[in-house]
């Protein structure tokens, strides 16, 4: 999780590629040489598709184990394949290295619960991705074969809840996808009015945008404008202090930067509030502060509180089973 919201990878690593597939865009099928683990997955691209079967999703994740941010995404993955299995969400993630390094990463993994298969010959991330390296990369497919969302690891959770609650607008993501490009362009290009204006657009749509927050952040630091940075985080979670991924950017910035690490218990305090009946986040959250600050003692005593409570949530959920 800790990398998750490193913005300067961003940077370097995000490449639109004119041949990449986006939203709004049609899927295309699978190309598998083997599947590994929970396989196979049909996509049924071009096939009727049965009515108990009409709202399934497929989750594709194009990864490697090479990459750092990969081999992190895995605890969001498997959280996030258990909390929707029952309402026919399908994570599958295919790599384009050979059968015995993800053999390996599996038997490190053991607890990946999603499909997990090797791309045929690169033919699968060449369709999707064309020659853009930036891995992982998601896409969210319908039952009827639209790409819904396409995107990064850090936003899926958002993106699945707003899906799942009928607040998610296909429409809206598809406008935001094309500023989202111009907004890339103009970060290349230096001009920092021109990208602050895209990223309030985006924004304007859609308040949790993942994309357009950490570009906002990167503006802002690359420019040291520091306290313009942590107002702008709190701004945001004003307007929606339930988006789960604001407390991660604001753990990534408070341990980053010496001058706020004093704001690390405040957060903790924070997520008891927001979340106190979510045992997932309060464990990410303390296992979070926890690793970023060992030898704080003021974060023991929230985080420690935020380990009781999920232990406490867990408890009562395995009762209710």
């Amino acid at each position: 999780m800790k990398k998750f919201f490193l913005i300067i990878l961003l940077i370097n690593c995000y490449i639109f590629n004119a041949f990449a597939l986006q939203t709004s865009d049609k899927a295309v099928k699978l190309k598998i040489s083997k599947w590994l683990k929970n396989g196979p997955i049909p996509l049924r691209i071009g096939k009727r598709v049965p009515k108990n079967r009409q709202k399934d999703l497929f989750v594709l994740v194009l990864w490697g184990a090479w990459s750092p941010a990969c081999r992190e995404s895995v605890p969001m993955l498997v959280y996030l394949q258990n909390k929707y299995r029952d309402k026919g969400l399908n994570i599958i993630a295919v790599s384009r290295e050979n059968t015995e390094v993800v053999e390996k990463f599996l038997d490190e993994h053991p607890e990946i619960n999603y499909a997990v298969a090797i791309d045929d010959a690169s033919l699968t991330t060449l369709h999707y991705l064309g020659e853009s390296r930036l891995l992982p990369r998601i896409y969210i497919i319908d039952a009827e074969n639209e790409i819904i969302w396409d995107g990064e690891v850090s936003d899926l959770s958002v993106i699945l809840k707003k899906i799942y609650n009928n607040s998610y607008d296909v429409s809206i993501q598809k406008k935001i996808a094309q500023f989202q490009q111009d907004l890339e362009v103009s970060l290349r290009s230096g001009n920092i009015k021109e990208t602050i204006k895209l990223s309030d657009k985006i924004l304007m749509l859609d308040p949790e945008n993942g994309f357009a927050i950490r570009m906002r952040l990167f503006v802002y630091e690359n420019q040291r404008q520091i306290d313009k940075a942590w107002d702008f985080i709190h701004s945001l979670l004003k307007k929606t202090p339930n988006n789960t991924m604001l407390y991660f950017v604001k753990l990534d910035f408070i341990s980053r930067f010496p001058q706020y690490n004093k704001y690390s218990s405040e957060l903790a305090e924070e997520v008891k509030k927001h979340f106190n009946n979510d045992s997932q986040m309060l464990n990410n959250m303390a296992w979070g502060l926890l690793t970023r600050f060992p030898f704080d003692g003021k974060v023991l005593q929230p985080a420690a509180e935020c380990i009781q409570r999920a232990m406490e949530l867990s408890a009562a959920d395995k009762d209710n089973k």
